[in-house]
């Protein structure tokens, strides 16, 4: 299913909110590339949902430890860490570390799978 679709889907349905909608599209926009929009689906689809669950002050966990050391010693942490930064910027905040942490994981699983 194209990322446009799907997160039209998720607006239309109540599952994110009308920022949440609106900032993940500028994300694909600016962000995926068009070919890969596939590849892209788990993490905007993620991130739609984080912004949504940020924007009603749900409980948030972060991925395991085991998890982040993987995460963390990616080669592709850095771009990971380009990437939630530029997506804090559209927010207009930093994201709690719980979703950086999530966010960080799929970009790197992404960059992974398509490099």
């Amino acid at each position: 299913m194209e990322l446009y679709t799907r997160l039209q889907i998720l607006k239309e349905a109540g599952t994110i909110t009308d920022k949440a909608y609106r900032v993940t599209t500028q994300v694909v926009d600016e962000q995926v590339p068009d070919h890969l929009h596939e590849n892209y689906a788990m993490l905007v689809t993620h991130l739609a949902m984080a912004l949504t669950r940020i924007e009603q002050n749900e409980a948030l966990t972060g991925p395991g430890d085991a998890v982040m050391e993987e995460v963390l010693a990616s080669p592709h942490l850095p771009a990971a860490k380009e990437a939630v930064e530029k997506i804090e910027s559209l927010v207009g905040e930093p994201l709690p570390k719980e979703e950086q942490q999530f966010l960080y994981m799929h970009f790197v699983s992404t960059f992974s799978s398509v490099s």
